[in-house]
């Protein structure tokens, strides 16, 4: 990436994706950190060393210094206030509030896109796919049961199907 002057710079970043350093290249700097960025957990950013107008800071977003909001793909984020300025696209999939940034747990959660917290999709998922098992079982409890003649053992095992069912189908 090229800073002003044309200097080749190259990212320190963190776990998150943000920015936390920019290397130089030029003689007397090189493989220096010559910009340091600091961010509080929604993205406020102190800036320490010299100006190279480096615009994707904060979690990967793009930075726009004149408004001093993230833009993120269809949304722009407000550090200052934690919360996105427009409502979330796929509606209320990972929080009823549709301004939220990350389940307000910035230091817990990621929300690459602007749009859905992976780790809460993983999270369907998986309870899903929990489902999905415990209906097989299930289903073969009822079946042992039916061929047993054993009617309060099936009763049960129908009970578990039609709960893991459930689970499968929503995720809940």
């Amino acid at each position: 990436m090229a800073g002003s002057g044309g200097e080749r710079l190259f990212t320190i970043s963190d776990a998150l994706g943000s920015v936390t350093g920019l290397l130089g290249t030029q003689p007397g700097a090189k493989g220096q950190v010559v910009t340091r960025f600091a961010y509080d957990p929604y993205g406020a950013h102190d800036q320490v060393g010299g100006e190279f107008g480096w615009n994707h800071l904060f979690a990967g977003y793009y930075f726009d210094r004149e408004t001093g909001l993230y833009h993120v793909r269809r949304r722009f984020y407000h550090a200052g206030l934690g919360r996105w300025l427009q409502h979330d696209p796929l509606g209320d999939v990972d929080s009823p509030n549709l301004y939220e940034y990350v389940a307000s747990n910035p230091l817990g959660n990621v929300d690459p896109t602007g749009e859905i917290i992976p780790f809460l999709v993983g999270v369907g998922l998986g309870v899903a796919l929990v489902g999905v098992f415990a209906a097989k079982f299930s289903a073969e409890d009822m079946l042992e049961a039916a061929n047993r003649g054993d009617q309060a053992g099936f009763n049960e095992a129908q009970q578990s199907f039609n709960a893991s069912t459930l689970l499968a189908v929503t995720g809940l």
